[in-house]
């Protein structure tokens, strides 16, 4: 079947024309069926108001028709006047007809420029109010609430005109074992073909007749129509088709959720283990930081006996060319004691005592440096001489030892600063 045989067969279905006037319509706006769909229910209105029209003129006509009969056999002198009579009731009656055209074409107007929001009123008015739930709102938004609440989505489209719509709503759709399956397992939602919103749909799910019934599942997150009915089927097809869904989304509920809990618990091992692989790995790296730690801490010490070892030969060195220096600078000692010598004994800090003769003329360098001598240990360490009676502290400078008050025999003492 081509693409245009499809579209005369939808539009038949919903207007309930034959296939010439559906191809004629089709044509006549470049095959577009909702353009045709809707030029179709503009003229189907003043089509039928003016088939109201029409018999209510010939209702009319033959009842003036008949009276004028009973008037001619009455009274034939009456004629004219009877027929003036006539004349206007039949305006009065066309005036009528009209304003009760006007009314029915705007109220038919209004009712589908209406949106898909008020199918669930429509029905309650019409049917009664005993049918299903059905969402208020836009397809979208059917959807939305389907996917949250984790429910299948019941789509139904509704053909007001469709020969079959009456029955199928009053037996099928308001049946109490229907409506509670309907309410308790499944998102409802419905709309008018003859709209935009419910044309659109119907177009997607590829409705070729009506009443059609659509179930959608969420599940993955793609839409998917898993069964359609359509045409003429019983409330047993209809239930049948519900409850084998409902069975096999229950299947998919629990599939799903036996994945989503494996997927989590896979999850939560692999976050353990990366939360063991990275404790381990800040093990790791601060066993290997310590290492390092330790490792600079003993190349440190290393280098700092190292340091130690050469500045210590660094001061024997300086001691032993710094003791040469004071034995070679150093005036040999008198032999003789005269009125020029003196006599100096030095007190050490350890309680020993050193002596030694001394020219009135050396100085107190010369004392220093003969101290140093006798004791190496003091060498580049601070010290000073000095005496009591009076306390004099002596510097290490070239002052003569006669100048700086020193006297023969004196004990002098060691000072450590």
């Amino acid at each position: 079947m081509d693409s245009k045989q499809k579209l005369i067969d939808s539009l038949k279905e919903l207007t309930g024309l034959g296939d010439n006037f559906c191809q004629n319509l089709l044509e006549k706006h470049n095959w577009n069926i909702q353009e045709a769909t809707n030029d179709f229910f503009r003229n189907s209105i003043i089509d039928d108001s003016n088939e109201d029209q029409n018999q209510n003129q010939d209702e009319d006509q033959n009842q003036n028709q008949n009276q004028n009969n009973q008037n001619n056999n009455d009274n034939n002198d009456n004629n004219d006047k009877n027929k003036n009579q006539s004349m206007e009731i039949e305006k009065e009656n066309s005036q009528n007809v009209f304003k009760k055209l006007f009314s029915n074409i705007m109220d038919k107007i209004q009712f589908y420029a209406t949106e898909s929001s008020n199918f669930p009123q429509y029905l309650n008015q019409k049917y009664g109010k005993d049918h299903p739930n059905f969402f208020e709102g836009n397809y979208q938004e059917a959807v939305n609430y389907a996917k949250i609440s984790q429910k299948l989505l019941f789509v139904y489209l509704h053909s007001d005109p469709h020969f079959r719509t009456p029955d199928f709503c009053k037996n099928i759709l308001y049946d109490n074992q229907i409506v509670d399956i309907l309410n308790n397992d499944f998102v409802c939602w419905g709309a008018f073909v003859q709209q935009e919103q419910g044309f659109r749909i119907s177009r997607m799910l590829e409705a070729t007749t009506y009443p059609f019934i659509g179930i959608i599942c969420f599940i993955p997150e793609a839409q998917t129509l898993w069964k359609s009915l359509e045409g003429d089927f019983t409330k047993e097809d209809l239930l049948k088709t519900l409850q084998s869904n409902l069975e096999k989304f229950s299947v998919e509920i629990a599939v799903r959720r036996y994945e989503e809990e494996q997927a989590q618990e896979s999850k939560i091992i692999r976050e353990n283990q990366d939360k063991e692989y990275y404790q381990s790995l800040i093990l790791d790296q601060e066993r290997e930081r310590e290492e390092l730690r330790e490792l600079e801490q003993k190349k440190q010490k290393i280098e700092e006996e190292k340091q130690k070892k050469i500045a210590e030969e660094q001061k024997e060195k300086d001691k032993k060319e710094m003791l040469e220096t004071f034995k070679k600078r150093l005036p040999k000692e008198p032999t003789e004691n005269n009125q020029n010598t003196l006599t100096i004994a030095i007190k050490l800090p350890d309680s020993s005592r050193i002596q030694r003769k001394f020219l009135k003329t050396d100085t107190l360098r010369d004392l220093y440096d003969w101290v140093q001598i006798k004791s190496p240990d003091l060498i580049g360490n601070d010290f000073e001489l000095a005496k009591n009676f009076p306390t004099t502290h002596f510097q290490n400078n070239e002052t003569s030892l006669s100048s700086a008050g020193i006297l023969n025999f004196d004990m002098l003492y060691l000072i450590k600063n």
